[in-house]
This record gives structure tokens, sequence and C-alpha cells, in this order.
């Protein structure tokens, strides 16, 4: 009778537990003095001790309490279901950070699915480690990231490349043997440090370097999925007519889970939005560079919808006017700046609602700023959704501290 009571409370304690962390098992009943000694068929996900390790995928575990009270004893199973990895099914809610690591919060990692840490960079032979800023980016990782994603069931890729890396990828590109080297560097640092896949910033390969960039993806997928078929292998590519041609997306596509357009930064002068979700009317967009334009873009060379994730901007670009009257490009501003000069009244902010697209000019008409807000970040989530694109990715985490932009992302996406 004292085993099969205890056994009823475990039961009710255990049974179809949704496990998400650490358990801790009671070896002993505290009434009764009765021993417990535990088992799990998966061990390497739900120890006998309790401790949790996420895998990418749901398990179903077969717990077993083996109970023990003056001679008699009694054995019982309980079925769990471990937690896997956020799903990467419908709308993605993704993000670069590349400085302030240290604001990366529970909100946060709630909110996204992917989390890009940039940048680690390569030299010439392909070498990972040896790199400085390899080492730091490693460094935020594990004090910064590392934690919250593996709470929380994020996907954490580190970014290889930026804009000052191409003339190494132009080596590590060129040669099988230098493919190869760097592929297998690559799987290394993944299963050291634990980490999820690998995104080539590569800006920008030129035509003629195209079918290589095919052959290092290639590679790269080859490795990467025969290490681990759940990694996952990403590309950022901007937006708009000109970029995406150099990237031999018709062969290069299959070697590739996500393409992150980077939809932003895209601006000449003449007061143009850099990040505007549809082309203006009105001369306020570089011709091909909206979102919407830039979708069409991929999918006539290749890339499905459900591939594409949509660049959103956690920063404006600004325009000053010069002394013949013209705007012509100036720097840009993190959206925590923008919003402290929205808030002390040096910007008053416009909405352009046919390119769903805030801008700000300063109160002597001098300085226009363009940027996303809240409202504009619900606008393309909205349409990421209507077109079935993969989801959102924005450039990068460290330029809100106002925490409004995310906050807008998991509103979007009906996140609890």
């Amino acid at each position: 009778m004292i085993l099969d009571a205890i056994s009823k409370d475990l039961q009710e304690l255990f049974n179809n537990k949704l496990v998400k962390s650490n358990i801790v098992f009671p070896i002993k009943d505290e009434k009764t003095g009765a021993r417990i000694e535990w088992q799990s068929s998966k061990p390497e996900i739900l120890s006998a001790s309790g401790e949790f390790k996420r895998d990418y995928i749901a398990h179903e575990i077969i717990l077993t309490a083996n109970l023990y009270h003056n001679g008699s004893n009694k054995t019982v199973e309980f079925k769990v279901i471990s937690e896997g990895y956020k799903s990467l099914t419908k709308s993605i809610a993704s993000s670069y950070i590349y400085t302030n690591y240290e604001i990366a919060d529970q909100e946060y990692f709630e909110t996204m699915e992917i989390i890009f840490a940039a940048f680690a960079l390569a030299d010439k032979k392909g070498n990972l480690l040896q790199h400085p800023s390899t080492i730091n980016c490693l460094e935020n990782i594990s004090k910064y990231l590392k934690a919250g994603a593996s709470k929380h069931g994020c996907w954490l890729i580190l970014s290889i490349g930026g804009g000052g890396q191409s003339d190494e990828f132009v080596d590590i590109a060129a040669t099988q043997e230098s493919r190869v080297l760097f592929s297998k560097n690559v799987v290394e640092l993944l299963n050291q440090y634990q980490l999820d896949g690998i995104d080539i910033d590569w800006e920008t390969p030129t035509l003629e370097q195209a079918p290589t960039f095919t052959l290092l993806m290639e590679e790269l997928y080859k490795q990467i999925k025969a290490n681990n078929p759940h990694h996952l292998l990403t590309t950022p590519i901007t937006g708009g007519r000109w970029q995406p041609p150099c990237y031999d997306l018709f062969n290069a596509i299959k070697y590739i889970d996500y393409v992150n357009m980077m939809t932003y930064g895209m601006t000449n002068n003449q007061r143009q939005y850099h990040n505007a979700l549809y082309p203006s009317t009105k001369n306020r967009t570089l011709e091909t560079c909206s979102i919407d334009e830039s979708v069409k873009i991929f999918n006539d060379l290749g890339v499905p919808n459900h591939k594409l994730i949509a660049g959103l901007a956690y920063y404006g670009m600004s325009q000053l006017k010069d002394e013949n009257e013209k705007w012509v490009g100036d720097k840009s501003f993190s959206y925590t700046q923008i919003k402290e000069n929205l808030d002390q009244g040096t910007f008053i902010e416009y909405y352009d609602v046919e390119c769903e697209q805030p801008y700000a000019l300063d109160s002597n008409n001098q300085i226009f700023v363009s940027y996303d807000s809240p409202r504009s970040i619900i606008a393309k989530c909205q349409y990421v959704e209507r077109k079935g694109l993969a989801g959102v990715m924005y450039w990068q985490h460290g330029q809100d501290k106002t925490g409004e932009l995310t906050r807008a992302i998991r509103k979007s996406f009906k996140f609890k």
C-alpha cells in the first residue's frame, strides 16, 4: 500500500510532463523513508539524475522509478516529452547581434527563433580560430547568448564574414582544397562550441566569381549536414537588382537553408528611404530596392518564398541638405538614438503609408532620417505572413535598447 501511494504521487508529478529544463527527481519519500532509484530511456537527453540536454526535436522519454521499502519493491514507468528547439515552420523571428550583446534579455530569447552572432572572420586559408574577431565573437556568445538560447530553444548561428571579408572568401572559394579545409574548420568549430549552424556573409562575389560561391556552399552544406543534419547553412544577400545575380542562386539555393534579404541601406540621396516595404510612386525609393520588389527578384533567380527571410532595420540612415539644397548621404543613427531625438522633439516623425515607411525631419528641415518603427515592423511582419515568406530578421539587436522594435515582432507573430 505504501509503495502504491508513492507510485500514485509520482504519476501525478511526472506522467506526460513537458520537460524544458533540469528536473529534481526525489530519491527518498520523506514520509515513509522509501528509497527511489531512477532510470531514463534517453539518458543523453534526460539523465537519471534529472539533467536535461535539449535536442533539436521533441522526444518521448520513458522514466522508470524503482521503489524500495522494508524489503518490498515496485517499479513504475512514466512517459514525459522533452521539448525540442523552436519550430522553424512558420514566421521565423531572427536577428543579427553585433554590439551590446549584454542587452539580450529574456524577452529577446523568448521572441527569437534564430540568433545570428556576428562576426567571425577567416584568413585566406580558411582558418577561423586564430582570428581575434572570431575569438571575440565566440566569447560574446559564451558570455551573453549561450545560456539564454539553450534555455529557450533558440538556434544559435555564427555569422562569418561581413563587409570586410570579401578578399578572404575569394581565396577560400577558389579551389577544392581550400573549400574542403574551410568546411572542415567550420564543422570543428560548430562541434567545439555547440553551435547550430553557420551564416556565410560574403559581400559580394563578382559575376565571374558566382560559380565559386555555389561550390563553397555545396562543400559547406555537404560537410555540415553530414556532421548534423539539423545544423543550418544560411547567407545574407542585399536586395535590389544589382547584387543577387552575383550569387548563382539557381544552382546555389539547393545548398542554402535560408537567404536573409538585406533590404536595408537601400538608398542613394534625394530623401530616399533605405528600407521601404513597397516602392514609391514619388521617387522616394531606389529602383527595385523595396522588400516587395526584392522578393520578386529573388523568386526570379530561383529562391522560393519559404527560404526567404525579410530584413528589417534597427537603425536609420540620414541625409543632409547641402548648400545647393540637395539631399546627400550623411550617417546612420541607431533606433535608440532616433527614439531619444523623437522624445526630445529634436526630430519630428512622419509616415509614408504608400511605402509603409516612417521618416523624420529635424525642426530646421535640414536632416532627413528613414528607419523602422513599431508600425512599419508590424506592416512588414504582416506582409511576410501574407506572402508565405520564412520570416523576418534584422540588423542589429544592439541598436535598440528600448526593446520597442522586438516587441513589435513579438506582437505581430502572436508570441505569448
